[in-house]
């Protein structure tokens, strides 16, 4: 019988290798404090995700993202770090391959130096690289450039409704 402390550190070496990650790394001539107000309040995330953004952006909280013919995800914040990092899990999503975002990690690192973010987007724990994971690939590409813009200009480019 393995002792739980290395059960649980071999299981995280095995469930990385096994796993796929989204990643997308970038910078926003913006203060660490901007990026992470638009990726912690409905305002923000409505300004650069999806307009139909609901509820609690705190630790625990539940967050829903609309999106068009009913669909939509939700996600619980696991970790929000003040100017440094918010991290979400999948808890539902209805798209017809929703089921692969169930469970999966989504992570936001921020970095700030002299006025200028670097971000460090994570979408992980795929369980496959299929073609649903290469358009969210896509599409989360499209998502951090609105996030930029948003931070930059003002103006981001959500899905709206």
């Amino acid at each position: 019988m393995i002792p739980g402390p290395i059960k649980k550190f071999f299981n995280s070496i095995l469930l990385s290798i096994m796993t796929s990650t989204i990643f997308h790394c970038f910078q926003i001539k913006s203060d660490a404090a901007k990026v992470y107000e638009f990726l912690t309040t409905l305002d923000g995330l409505s300004g650069w995700w999806t307009t139909d953004t609901t509820g609690n952006t705190y630790p625990g909280g539940k967050i829903r993202f609309g999106f068009p013919n009913g669909f939509f995800d939700m996600v619980e914040v696991t970790e929000s770090l003040r100017n440094q990092q918010v991290k979400w899990v999948v808890m539902e999503s209805n798209f017809p391959s929703g089921h692969e975002w169930i469970g999966t990690e989504i992570s936001f690192e921020i970095t700030e130096d002299n006025g200028c973010t670097t971000v460090r987007f994570t979408h992980n724990n795929w369980r496959a690289v299929t073609d649903f994971f290469g358009v969210c690939n896509y599409h989360w590409g499209l998502y951090m450039n609105s996030l930029k813009s948003l931070c930059e200009t003002g103006e981001g480019n959500p899905q709206v409704f």
